[in-house]
């Protein structure tokens, strides 16, 4: 049957979602049904060749398949059987945590998505990207439903991103912080600054990461008690990476300093920073609990000191904020989907409404 003939298929029975997300299943489950990119090739060309097309969104929050039925009656049991051997996860397993939709539910499940309202963090843009790189991996595979159900997904997320503020605002304590210090050095840049991060933990990296995609990586040096691995595996060119043991040696020469780690007391206090009459701005952001840096520093001029209460306050009222413009997104996506009915020709039913339900074991 080919593409013309498909077309004459009900999208309830031409199109069908099946997978599982964090807000399904906790980590060890999400982690079985993980796909690498050499490994979602393969599982996305068998799903194709098995059933007509297949598109895999896989992430660290989810793995989601969609797959295009050449012919009707294509069933959640066949398809949970087929993902289970291939996955070499307990049939049982699959059973239990792969939530499925079919037609306009699992269309929306993918407009939805794209628009960063299925994410853990509301309106995140990482999922347009990762949406991309899955769409040009998984092109192969794609027939003409699922190129278009992609490329109108990843349209509605944009569209949902510019004619509402659901991304804006930092949700992070590490996004606050540079957010905050960005404004403070208006109209100079953030890259522009000679910055230390301290740590190497989760927050120490997601900071890293913030910083580096602003460019500032040239000027940028971490301090870790060991070479972190993070920065062997990931391509951070330009860091210098300083010994723990050393690096109050460098504290005068920075602008901003991030303070990340675990350590029970202060790292830096007055006398770590040689300050003089005439020494330069400082910015420091303490992002440990407990504490890293000598809260009386706030005190000193030229020196700024942000921590982790007064970050969480911007950072709640951005949630807020996003949450509030979760009607205006979802209508948007709403109008994206009925575009989409219109391309396929077929009226999108008074009755039907997208109640984000699902099939699950």
């Amino acid at each position: 049957m080919n593409d013309k003939d498909q077309n004459k298929l009900a999208l309830e029975d031409r199109l069908h979602f099946i997978g599982l997300s964090h807000k399904s299943s906790s980590i060890d489950v999400r982690e079985k049904f993980a796909l690498i990119n050499e490994n979602s090739s393969r599982v996305c060309q068998l799903l194709a060749e098995r059933f007509g097309g297949a598109f895999i969104l896989s992430t660290c929050n989810r793995t989601e398949f969609y797959i295009s039925s050449k012919e009707p009656g294509l069933s959640r049991k066949t398809l949970i059987g087929f993902l289970a051997q291939e996955l070499s996860c307990p049939l049982s397993l699959a059973e239990e945590h792969l939530v499925s939709a079919t037609g306009l539910k699992a269309l929306a499940q993918l407009f939805r998505v794209a628009a960063g309202l299925e994410s853990m963090i509301l309106g995140e843009g990482q999922i347009l990207n990762q949406l991309k790189r899955s769409y040009e991996q998984c092109l192969p595979y794609c027939d003409a439903l699922l190129n278009q159900a992609v490329q109108r997904a990843l349209a509605a997320g944009k569209k949902v991103r510019t004619h509402t503020t659901i991304s804006r605002g930092a949700v992070s304590v590490a996004a606050a912080a540079i957010q905050t210090i960005q404004r403070l050095l208006e109209p100079k840049e953030i890259a522009e600054q000679q910055i230390m991060i301290i740590g190497s933990g989760e927050i120490a990296k997601l900071t890293l990461d913030l910083l580096h995609s602003q460019g500032a990586a040239a000027r940028l040096s971490m301090v870790t008690r060991q070479k972190p691995s993070f920065l062997e595996l990931r391509d951070y060119r330009g860091i210098h990476n300083i010994s723990y043991v050393q690096f109050k040696e460098f504290l005068p020469q920075q602008d901003i300093i991030f303070a990340c780690t675990s350590a029970p007391h202060y790292l830096i206090g007055r006398a770590d920073l040689g300050r003089t009459e005439s020494s330069k701005a400082l910015c420091l952001c303490d992002l440990s609990l407990p504490r890293n840096i000598d809260p009386a520093l706030s005190e000193d001029p030229g020196i700024t000191l942000f921590n982790l209460d007064q970050l969480n306050e911007e950072v709640e009222s951005s949630k807020i904020a996003r949450a509030g413009q979760m009607g205006a997104a979802g209508s948007l996506v709403s109008s994206e989907l009925e575009r989409f009915y219109s391309w396929y020709n077929y009226p999108l039913a008074a009755q039907m409404t997208l109640d984000n339900s699902y099939t699950t074991g």
